[in-house]
């Protein structure tokens, strides 16, 4: 499993970029025997939930178009054959610390092999460690123009837009973003962005366009460290 070679080069690798770069996954399966296998459930380990728990914890984020990638979840490897995965992490990363593990997680790639028992896994110290509470690899300093492009493509699929335009709807978004927000002020709350969603003619119904802007503006006020809001469809909390 790998991104740019580590984590550790992350941010070298967005900075060459000079564009709008996305924080994902690639994950390699090579074949290295002499017979064809069968491999599927391609997933993202997390570990032990506790120290004592018997049970592991993996994560299934929905593959991600790229060039020489696949979507498929049950793919035939000829003997040095190899398959190509990518994975927003961030997609069901950041939800899932309400009920993760106290100390740092290790993020592995698991994947299950036809007729083998167990899961294979990468090995443990070339995990990517991730702290709780954290919400992105590259350092703070990402402008909202930026993190609102990596928010808004994260969470696009869950409304339908369009693959085709959805990167072309984001950057269009996140230039407006950038445009009437400055970076040392208030991240746009989730009316600005659904009246910015609006303008740039995103093919998306109102509820959708509601939903999109709540999930994007939630997660960048988590982001730049602001209080959140609760979904105005969601029950309200339980008294304790």
């Amino acid at each position: 499993m790998k991104s740019t070679q580590s984590w550790r080069r992350v941010r070298k690798t967005a900075d060459s970029m000079k564009k709008w770069p996305i924080e994902v996954a690639v994950i390699e399966i090579e074949n290295k025997g002499r017979l064809a296998v069968t491999i599927s459930e391609c997933s993202l380990d997390l570990g032990r939930m506790r120290w004592w728990s018997p049970g592991r914890r993996t994560i299934s984020p929905r593959p991600q178009f790229a060039t020489g990638s696949t979507t498929d979840m049950t793919v035939r490897l000829e003997p040095f054959d190899m398959a190509l995965y990518v994975f927003d992490v961030w997609q069901v990363l950041a939800p899932s610390y309400g009920k993760a593990s106290p100390r740092p997680l290790r993020l592995r790639a698991s994947v299950r092999v036809a007729g083998r028992r167990r899961y294979r896994r990468t090995s443990w110290w070339k995990g990517w460690r991730v702290r709780r509470e954290q919400l992105a690899f590259l350092s703070r300093d990402v402008e909202v123009g930026l993190a609102a492009f990596q928010v808004l493509w994260r969470h696009a699929y869950l409304t339908g837009v369009n693959p085709d335009t959805k990167m072309a709807n984001c950057v269009v978004a996140a230039l407006e973003v950038r445009k009437r927000f400055p970076p040392q002020g208030e991240p746009p709350t989730k009316d600005d962005l659904a009246q910015i969603l609006k303008a740039t003619n995103i093919q998306l119904g109102e509820a959708d366009i509601e939903l999109l802007a709540f999930l994007a503006s939630k997660e960048i006020r988590r982001y730049f460290g602001q209080p959140t809001s609760r979904h105005p469809l969601a029950p309200p909390p339980a008294n304790r």
